[in-house]
This record gives structure tokens, C-alpha cells and sequence, in this order.
């Protein structure tokens, strides 16, 4: 017998927030999302995926000056 599954879109309720850090200190980048399970994460810098940043939050130890760009976040409850 075929059913059908209605899924309400995911909603990012809060978003990672742009700071300044000093060099060889701690950042952790996060976002909050609400959804139907499951919710897939994907971090990225410059829109080149980070392999293995597939969380809701991404920290960085011991920030280097390589570190510095532009990270996104791309969430799916596909």
C-alpha cells in the first residue's frame, strides 16, 4: 500500500556569526536548525567542503593564518 511522508522544509534558527580570533586560539563555528530528521551538515570554507565537518558545529584548535576565509554551512534534511 503506498503512503505518502510530508516533510516540513528545515529552518536554520541561529547561524554562525563572523568574529576575529587570535592566532593559536580556539573557534568553534555552529548553526541550529529545526527539521524533520535526518539533518545533514556539510562546513565549508571559500565553498570547498571540509572533509569530515559534517556537524552542526565545526571547531578549529590552534587557528593559523591559513584559517582565515569565509566558512559556510549547507544543511539538507534530504
Amino acid at each position: 500500500m503506498p503512503y505518502l511522508t510530508v516533510r516540513a522544509g528545515s529552518k536554520i534558527v541561529a547561524q554562525p556569526y563572523s568574529t576575529n580570533v587570535y592566532v593559536g586560539s580556539n573557534v568553534t563555528m555552529a548553526v541550529s536548525v529545526i527539521g524533520t530528521p535526518p539533518i545533514q551538515y556539510q562546513m565549508a570554507i571559500q565553498w570547498v567542503d571540509i572533509v569530515g565537518a559534517t556537524s552542526a558545529a565545526f571547531t578549529i584548535n590552534g587557528v593559523k593564518m591559513s584559517d582565515e576565509g569565509t566558512y559556510q554551512v549547507t544543511v539538507s534534511d534530504r
